[in-house]
Order: C-alpha cells, then sequence, then structure tokens
C-alpha cells in the first residue's frame, strides 16, 4: 500500500492510496459505496463485496465537502483518492 498526499491541479489538497491487487473492474464501480453491495462479475469471475468501509469513507469525505473518487481499471491495483 501506498500513501500520497499532494495536490490536485486545482490546487486542492487530496490524499491517494494505492494498492497492487488484483484491481477492481469498471463495472463494479458504480456500487463500490453502497453498503453490502456485491458485484459479481462473470465476465472476469471476480466478486467485489463492499461492507461499510468505503461507504462509510464516502459519507465523511461528502460530509468534509470533499470527494471520494477510485482508479481502478480492472487489471492491477486500485487508488482511491480524497479531494478537499
Amino acid at each position: 500500500v501506498a500513501i500520497r498526499v499532494d495536490r490536485s491541479p486545482e490546487g486542492r489538497p487530496r490524499v491517494s492510496v494505492a494498492d497492487n491487487g488484483p484491481g477492481i473492474p469498471s463495472s463494479a464501480h458504480p456500487r463500490l459505496f453502497e453498503p453490502y453491495a456485491v458485484s459479481a462479475l462473470r465476465e472476469t469471475g471476480v466478486r467485489v463485496d463492499s461492507g461499510l468501509g468505503l461507504p462509510s469513507c464516502h459519507v465523511m469525505a461528502r460530509a468534509l465537502g470533499a470527494r471520494l473518487q477510485v482508479d481502478s481499471d480492472g487489471t492491477r491495483g486500485t487508488t482511491f483518492t480524497v479531494v478537499f
């Protein structure tokens, strides 16, 4: 896991957390921030489960006026970024 703190191109503070796991297919991205969502993806055989962690982070980011975004193409690694 790599943690990075810097500024967005707009000059806003941002924090990114990246891993080098198998990645999350883009077809699962719309449900990532839903509590207990399950996305079983037939095309890849990958099952993506969310508990309460990502949904809680999403709610907290929004409460702070920030946005939480995901970057992963489903082949390798995922980066979650909070832009304040």
